[in-house]
């Protein structure tokens, strides 16, 4: 790895490429069901709720990254802005694939929902139930 900064790279990448850009799979990969948002959010719920599960026990690496002393590094930091923005990418595909969404609330609530969503990874750490009802307030965002 060369450096510190060289594995927590290549860890970060492996957690993308094997936890989280899979579980967004169903926002960015086609056909895109009619509910993906809903199943993205319901799959992560689920994961939260796993007693001793690693989403439950630790959270989301790079959620917890932007908490953390190397958070600060730019590096980091832009690693951070980008899975961000990745995450509230997917959710705008799925809300614009989800019948009846209107158009002019697909923004707005994706990042809303965005929000909701790395909430509920910070506070899995504490409380998963409480994590899991954010994402169920998350999926009401859908319905309206």
């Amino acid at each position: 790895f060369g450096s510190k900064r060289g594995l927590f790279d290549a860890a970060a990448d492996s957690y993308l490429d094997e936890v989280a850009r899979p579980r967004l799979r169903v926002l960015t990969h086609k056909p895109i069901p009619p509910d993906a948002v809903g199943m993205y959010l319901r799959s992560l719920r689920d994961a939260l709720l796993v007693n001793a599960s690693a989403a439950s026990e630790h959270g989301c690496l790079i959620v917890n990254t932007a908490g953390s002393l190397i958070g600060k590094d730019e590096a980091v930091r832009d690693r951070i802005v980008a899975y961000r923005t990745e995450i509230a990418t997917a959710i705008e595909n799925g809300l614009t694939h989800q019948p009846g969404f209107d158009s002019s609330r697909v923004k707005p609530t994706a990042t809303a929902i965005t929000s909701l969503v790395v909430a509920a990874m910070t506070l899995t750490r504490v409380d998963p139930t409480a994590a899991a009802q954010t994402l169920d307030i998350a999926v009401a965002l859908t319905n309206g």
